[in-house]
């Protein structure tokens, strides 16, 4: 499979899903109301945060002393994320800069705010 394939495939299958989720969401807790819909902004904010964690999530999955030979090679998975993030290396980061890059929590800033 190639690089481009696999990232089309992660970008489709997350976004779908996120959409039912957020579908779900409305109709179980917003009871289906027009005026209770979900905000632009919120989609955005949440899809970007999607993402970002499927990404983590393959940094994660290419720990050779934890998976062994299942692992996900660590070229494939910086082949597939550096075009659109912009990043050359996920392994010269430490972890906790990974994780605040790829959730898009600014340094400082407590999880769960909403950036503006």
């Amino acid at each position: 499979m190639s690089v481009d394939n696999r990232l089309y495939r992660i970008l489709i299958s997350e976004s779908a899903h996120l959409i039912w989720r957020m579908r779900c969401e409305w109709r179980i807790s917003g009871e289906g109301q027009p005026e209770k819909h979900i905000t632009p902004n919120e989609v955005t904010h949440r899809w970007y945060k999607t993402i970002g964690l499927r990404a983590l999530q393959d940094v994660l999955s290419a720990n050779t002393a934890r998976y062994g030979k299942k692992a996900v090679r660590k070229e494939m998975v910086d082949s597939t994320w550096e075009k659109l993030l912009g990043v050359d290396n996920f392994w010269r980061w430490n972890l906790e800069e990974v994780i605040e890059f790829l959730v898009g929590i600014p340094p400082g800033q407590p999880p769960g705010v909403a950036r503006a």
